[in-house]
Formats: C-alpha cells, sequence, structure tokens
C-alpha cells in the first residue's frame, strides 16, 4: 500500500508538469524541478508538443552533478514527470528517440543510469504500477541494449526481460497451445476463439485469492454479463498449472457461462509460451487469435 501510495503521488506531481507543459510554451522551472524546454509555437497539437517535450526534456540536466543525479527522490519526481508524458506521444517511434536520448547522455555517470533504469523497471514494468506500459519499456530496452554501458552479466537480465515483453504483444498473434475443458475434451487456445468475436483468456491458480476477487468483480460486471449474452465476447479460463489433484475446486470457482480448462503438465511455463508475471493474468484475443490487450489490469478492464 505504501508503494502504492508512493507511485499515485509521483504521478500527481508529474501529470502537473505535463500540462504546464503541453499548454504553455515558456521554459519552466518549478521548486527546483528540471528546467524543462521552450517548445516552439509552431508545434500546436498536444502528440506534436508532448513529442518535442520528451526529446528535450533533459536538456538541461547536468549529469556532472553528482549532488542531484544521487538525490533519489529528486530523480524519482523527475522521471515521473518524464514519464508522464508517454500517453500524449505521438508513437512509440517517438517514445524510443526520447528514450534513448535519456540514456545517451546518462552514460557517462553509471549510477545515474542504473537509477533510472531502475525507475523505468519501477515504474513501466512492474504490472502493478499505475504507470505500467510494457510497450514503452520495449524501447528502454532497445536504449539500454544497444549502450551496453551495464556489465555483461545484468544485461543477461534486461535481455531476458526483452523476451518476455515480446512474447504475444498487442497487435501480434497470439501463442497457441493445447488444453483441456473440463468435460475432458481436448482442444486449443485457438478452437476456442473460434465462436466469439474476442475471448478474454484468465490465467490463474484456484488457490490465488486476487484470482478469486477478480472472478467475483467479472461475474457482477453488467457490461461483462451483457456482452457474453449477446455473444460479442466470452471468458476462458485457463488452470496453466494444470495439477489434477485441484480440478475439483477449480470446478467450484469459475462461474456457468465461462469456458474453463487447464493444462497438464504446466506447457504455458514449461514452454515459455506466456510470461505469468501477477495472478491473474489477463488476455483480450479476437477470433482470430490477435492479440487485442495484454496483461491487462482487472481495473482497468472494469472501468
Amino acid at each position: 500500500m505504501n508503494m502504492y501510495r508512493s507511485f499515485c503521488q509521483a504521478i500527481i506531481c508529474g501529470v502537473v508538469m505535463l500540462m504546464a507543459q503541453l499548454v504553455f510554451a515558456d521554459t519552466v522551472t518549478v521548486g527546483g524541478e528540471l528546467a524543462l524546454p521552450e517548445v516552439p509555437d509552431s508545434l500546436r497539437t498536444p502528440a506534436e508538443r508532448a513529442d518535442y517535450v520528451m526529446s528535450h526534456f533533459w536538456d538541461a540536466m547536468e549529469w556532472g552533478d553528482t549532488a542531484r543525479v544521487n538525490d533519489e527522490k529528486w530523480m524519482e519526481q523527475t522521471f515521473v514527470n518524464f514519464a508522464s508524458l508517454i500517453p500524449y506521444a505521438s508513437s512509440q517511434k517517438a517514445i524510443g528517440r526520447a528514450f534513448g536520448v535519456l540514456f545517451d547522455r546518462a552514460a557517462n555517470y553509471e549510477p545515474g543510469y542504473k537509477l533510472l533504469l531502475n525507475l523505468a523497471d519501477r515504474y513501466l514494468y512492474e504490472p502493478e504500477s499505475p504507470m505500467y506500459d510494457e510497450q514503452a519499456y520495449v524501447t528502454v530496452l532497445d536504449a539500454v541494449l544497444a549502450d551496453s554501458v551495464l556489465d555483461p552479466v545484468l544485461l543477461t537480465r534486461y535481455r531476458y526481460q526483452l523476451d518476455e515483453t515480446m512474447k504475444n504483444r498487442q497487435g501480434e498473434p497470439a501463442n497457441d497451445f493445447a488444453l483441456t475443458l473440463m468435460s475432458g475434451e481436448e482442444s486449443t487456445l485457438y478452437t476456442m476463439l473460434k465462436d466469439a468475436d474476442e475471448t478474454l483468456v484468465m490465467f490463474y491458480d484456484p488457490e490465488c485469492d486476487h484470482c478469486h476477487e477478480v472472478i467475483q468483480s467479472l461475474v457482477a460486471s453488467p457490461d461483462v454479463k451483457s456482452r457474453i449474452k449477446s455473444g460479442a465476447m466470452k471468458i476462458l479460463a485457463v488452470y496453466f498449472e494444470g495439477e489434477e489433484a485441484m480440478l475439483p475446486q477449480v470446478q467450484q470457482i469459475i462461474p456457468d457461462g465461462w469456458v474453463s480448462a487447464y493444462t497438464p503438465g504446466n506447457v504455458i511455463e514449461e514452454q515459455e509460451l506466456y510470461a505469468i508475471r501477477r495472478l491473474p493474468t489477463l488476455y483480450l484475443i479476437d477470433s482470430k487469435g490477435t492479440v487485442k490487450g495484454k496483461d491487462i489490469n482487472p481495473e482497468k478492464l472494469l472501468n
């Protein structure tokens, strides 16, 4: 709870800075914050202005000022101010350019470089962060791996993260896998996708309390009920660890109207088909197997 409160406080300050930059063209310095760039009058749209501010956000940063670079609270708030622009940028390419500039400039001061990378990990890659944005984090990883500033052992960790983020990306085909329905019928993910416009695939564990909470929230949602009834959406609940001793418990917790299945032998993790980083993990997949939403936050889905 304290970490969540810290996230929210930092993000509120970041949004305030963001709105100042998208509305006003003058350089802004607020309460010791980093002086931000003057936005050219020729840039009119919020996306153009956000792109420009992101690309030049760190222009005033003195990386040789070790007192400031080593001030973790100041660096955290400044990073959040910067990352608050991500939803307003014109494209992933623009976001990637901005992160490339940031890490290129920080490369000569390794402690600051590592701190920024840890902040990106915490805010953009941690699923419980309100700023969670895996696609933006991919641009961070691209920049860091291209720089090769870190030692090879540490770079191995970020290569692994990149491999995980590249699985089942939004807009790309989902990995198919074999599954067993509770009736005993053998099937596959793609077979299950065919008879609805989109399928919410929920990877869960029957002993996970949060999974039970999410299931109840989905059951209580009028919108979810309506979409299931109309055939626009169905929910496929996949007990991915597939321990047969747990199947009686599984049968009790999955609601009528949902498709309940399991994967014997835990093929999902054994073959590294999906990155299960929290429980439950939710994917929205269309009838052709294209990922429409990856690792969706349940609260955002319901809202």
